[in-house]
């Protein structure tokens, strides 16, 4: 510490006024100042260095030490950031190579796989145009058949009133629908139009039943050959469909019949034989299981007769079925005369009910009596997608074993072939 009066050292404190200065100073002080006593001690005082100044050396070396050790340890870190950054950025582009080794395969498969289902699609339609006669028994197809009355007299006389005698208006169009295409034969024009119902993917076998303004497809055989329960309502203004309730009991190779307000179900093959019948509501768009048929059909013939449903065909035993409308109790029929295990198509007459099946074409009288109308070489299944066409004199019937639209005139006494569909140019 200074002198307050020089810049020498200070080593006296004095009282009378607490100056502190070095000896000189303090003499100096006592002289100039006789008046007054004066009380005086001597201090030490310690030099000790100006932190903020003057640096220790040690703390200096210290300082160094610890910044050397961090710069040291960021080095380490950061190396083993870059080693890491390395590793990660090389198993990035590992896992993207990968990704894209993955995504190509994925690729592969699906293109493989819609391969597949095309294929399977190719064998579907052969089997439904040319393998389907396994099922049918295929023989020659014929033209314009003339009719003959073997087993039945007077016939065409029982026969001249041919009307459709349902309780509402009954089918004016005849159709036909795989995958996305519905078919609709106008009768009346014998004109055929097709159309693509966009993502509509309709099965193989299926029934479908037109209602005003709309058709119904039900059930059908997935590309695995199992039955299924799906319904599509298809509108025929717009083109479009949408799902419907599913069937109650899943079934392919069944029929279906319009009959008021309700779709009818019969027959089919499901998961083992199939006896169950069920109904459609159009207008609650629910379906409602109404009992069981004596025997399981397949291909099964449909008609309305004076207020009962008949079902026909698809099983060995010679019978028909007779289904009252009022309490749905079914009858079987035996029949006198040989009737095909395989599919067949019935329509309604005046006087009866006509059988269309392979070999011959048959009629059941209301008055009980039976027999053949005519006699063909022909060999294939009757069965038909969607209930006959009935106008004025004559019955159209689209068969489904080789897409044939036939028309059976009473007046004219012939089977017709009027029209054949080509999937590949429809």
């Amino acid at each position: 510490m200074n002198c307050c009066i020089c810049p020498k050292g200070a080593v006296i404190k004095c009282y009378c006024s607490g100056i502190i200065c070095c000896e000189e100073c303090f003499e100096n002080h006592k002289s100039a100042l006789t008046q007054i006593p004066h009380f005086s001690r001597k201090i030490i005082i310690e030099d000790k260095p100006d932190i903020t100044n003057s640096e220790d050396p040690n703390n200096s070396q210290k300082k160094q030490l610890i910044i050397s050790k961090v710069e040291e340890e960021i080095k380490k870190i950061t190396e083993t950031t870059d080693k890491f950054k390395l590793e990660i950025m090389a198993k990035i582009e590992h896992l993207q190579s990968k990704l894209k080794e993955i995504l190509m395969k994925i690729e592969g498969k699906k293109q493989e796989t819609l391969e597949k289902l095309n294929s399977i699609i190719q064998k579907i339609d052969q089997i439904e145009l040319k393998e389907f006669s396994k099922f049918m028994k295929s023989g020659q197809s014929f033209v314009n058949v003339e009719m003959k009355l073997p087993e039945f007299e007077n016939s065409l006389d029982v026969l001249l009133e041919v009307k459709y005698e349902g309780p509402n208006i009954g089918p004016t169009k005849l159709y036909h629908i795989r995958q996305d295409k519905l078919r609709i034969y106008d009768v009346s024009k014998q004109s055929l139009e097709t159309f693509t119902i966009q993502g509509l993917k309709s099965k193989a076998f299926s029934a479908i039943v037109g209602f005003p303004g709309s058709v119904l497809v039900t059930g059908g055989s997935s590309i695995l050959g199992q039955a299924v329960k799906t319904v599509y309502e298809v509108n025929l203004k717009t083109r479009e469909f949408i799902n419907q309730a599913d069937l109650i009991t899943a079934r392919y190779y069944h029929s279906g019949l319009f009959i008021d307000n309700f779709i009818y179900v019969f027959g089919g093959i499901g998961i083992g034989e199939i006896t169950a019948f069920e109904r459609y509501d159009i207008k609650s768009k629910s379906w409602e299981m109404l009992g069981d048929l004596h025997l399981s059909r397949k291909f099964p013939g449909l008609c309305y007769h004076k207020s009962n449903i008949y079902v026909a065909g698809g099983n060995k035993e010679f019978s028909i079925e007779k289904i009252s409308l009022e309490n749905f109790y079914v009858e079987n029929i035996k029949l006198e005369f040989p009737l095909s295990d395989q599919g067949c198509t019935l329509a309604s007459t005046e006087k009866g009910i006509i059988i269309f099946q392979s070999k011959k074409i048959c009629l059941i009288g209301d008055d009980d009596t039976a027999g053949s109308l005519v006699s063909i070489e022909d060999k294939l299944n009757w069965w038909s997608q969607s209930p006959p066409v009935i106008q004025d004199k004559n019955i159209c019937i689209l068969r489904f074993s080789d897409l044939c639209v036939f028309q059976f005139n009473v007046l004219a006494s012939s089977l017709t072939e009027v029209y054949k569909i080509d999937l590949n140019n429809t």
